[in-house]
């Protein structure tokens, strides 16, 4: 099915979530408005039904792969939202190598856990996402929030690991408003990250086809300006 008329919820990267998750208009939620979240105070109420508690509360198992610019921990995560397992970033940007979120953070997390791994984000979570869907889960329904970064900035591509180190090391020097990318960036490494993402979608999309659950799965493509994509069977 083709939707030609839909809208956002908003125009901007937390409330789209925040009404995503929620299927309210961001504004009837605290914290639905900021944008971006940034005060660790603010976030998605952990007791306020989400599309992942209602369907865990029907028996799915829950995921979510990528970003969350939820909120922050120790009070707000995925996993207090009713999904399963988080694995992910939890702020607006990260640089795709480093990690390293807008206030010089680490931001790669496995549940509420650091999780090291340097590789280029979009390939870490086209791996996680495609092995979720194979996993069989017992025989049980299953809902993931796949949410990649690309192509958000800093426009990074793959093997463009020069740009990844400088930009990093501008970071680690305290630098503010790197990861903003005002000075860098190209329509062709634009062009090569969406190129990627679509790449990185039909590969998780193989993998469904190969757990032989492809016509018992949903999948639904959604987009705030970070690129949100989700599926549910």
């Amino acid at each position: 099915m083709r939707f030609t008329q839909a809208y956002s919820g908003s125009a901007t990267c937390s409330p789209t979530r925040f009404s995503l998750y929620t299927g309210r208009y961001p504004g009837r939620t605290k914290g639905g408005l900021a944008e971006p979240i940034a005060d660790k105070s603010v976030g998605l109420d952990p007791n306020h039904p989400t599309i992942a508690s209602l369907l865990h509360d029907a028996g799915y198992t829950t995921a979510l792969i990528g970003k969350w610019h939820c909120g922050y921990l120790p009070d707000y995560s995925p996993t207090r939202s009713g999904w399963d397992e988080f694995f992910g970033n939890f702020g607006g940007a990260l640089e795709y190598y480093s990690k390293l979120g807008l206030s010089g953070e680490y931001d790669l997390y496995e549940g509420d856990a650091e999780y090291k791994d340097l590789r280029y984000y979009t390939r870490i979570l086209t791996e996680r996402a495609s092995e979720y869907v194979r996993r069989g889960h017992s025989g049980k329904a299953w809902l993931l929030n796949l949410n990649f970064t690309t192509p958000h900035w800093p426009w990074i591509a793959e093997g463009d690991e020069e740009e990844s180190a400088r930009l990093t090391a501008r970071i680690r020097a305290g630098e503010k408003g790197v990861l903003n990318h005002r000075e860098g960036g190209s329509l062709a490494t634009y062009r090569q990250m969406v190129q990627d993402l679509d790449a990185s979608v039909g590969t998780v999309l193989a993998a469904l086809r190969e757990s032989g659950e492809e016509h018992n799965t949903l999948v639904v493509f959604s987009s705030d300006k970070g690129g949100e994509r989700w599926s549910y069977q």
